[in-house]
């Protein structure tokens, strides 16, 4: 539920990649996701500090933040794309 409440313990979605052949899939991320309607002007607040790096999706009207934790991004851990991942 996209409530406007940043919950450390409750993201909205886990982020999984497929592996070998794609029957089997690895959990590489969290991805925690703001209504845009909650913070129309600019991201919400989320972790402590400035390494948060929100992403705006106006198509969908919300800011996602993603959390590379269970797989290195050389982009940062809170980078939208983690580059290794790509085709």
């Amino acid at each position: 539920m996209l409530d406007g409440i940043f919950e450390i313990d409750k993201p909205e979605a886990l982020v999984y990649h497929p592996i070998g052949n794609g029957n089997k899939k690895r959990l590489v991320a969290i991805e925690y996701l703001m209504s845009i309607d909650f913070f129309p002007d600019s991201p919400p607040k989320g972790y402590t500090g400035d390494h948060d790096q929100w992403s705006r999706n106006d198509e969908k009207g919300v800011w996602t933040l993603h959390v590379w934790l269970w797989i290195h991004n050389p982009d940062g851990m809170f980078a939208e794309v983690n580059p290794d991942l790509l085709p």
